[in-house]
């Protein structure tokens, strides 16, 4: 799978379980970290068996920090780290007014990633009734993104995945 969040809170006393029945059944996946302490959390998880994989990042809802690119970095450079994120634009949970701080997040992100040459795992969801984050995203990414990703949980438009597409990068569906 390729976005899964087993490293969260929610998981805290079935995780191995979890991890177990999934891995028993060929399947591996990739714990998506949302903020420093999930990120961390996916790290130690992936490191713990065969078939489960990270990433670390800072989820755009999370962005009220300055994004803390050294930590990032040390965790990134695990061997079990597959890409940065989940980073993007969320319009739809977020207020409107986190955009200038999102977009600094996101920018860190791509530059953190273009420095090890791994993918993006992108969130973007746009307001209700637009695809406003989805076109600010493409723009961030063809201005600064030196590598690719996957857009996941993707609730675009056709055209809007073809923007995508047509740049290297991958949707994915829930």
């Amino acid at each position: 799978d390729v976005h899964t969040h087993v490293n969260l809170d929610a998981f805290e006393t079935d995780w191995k379980v979890v991890q177990e029945r999934t891995t028993a059944q060929g399947v591996a996946y990739i714990n998506v970290g949302t903020e420093e302490k999930t990120s961390e959390r996916a790290v130690v998880l992936a490191n713990g068996s065969d078939g489960v994989y990270a990433t670390v990042g800072t989820h755009p809802t999370h962005t009220k920090e300055v994004f803390d690119c050294a930590t990032y970095l040390k965790l990134a450079n695990d061997e079990k780290v597959v890409a940065i994120g989940e980073c993007g634009f969320d319009y739809f949970r977020a207020n409107k007014d986190t955009k200038a701080k999102q977009e600094e997040a996101l920018i860190a992100q791509i530059e953190l990633a273009n420095e090890i040459k791994k993918p993006l795992m992108l969130h973007v969801r746009p307001s209700v009734g637009s695809m406003d984050a989805y076109e600010d995203a493409l723009a961030v990414i063809k201005s600064h993104a030196k590598i690719l990703g996957n857009v996941h949980f993707f609730a675009g438009t056709y055209d809007i995945a073809k923007k995508f597409w047509n740049i290297g990068f991958t949707t994915s569906f829930t």
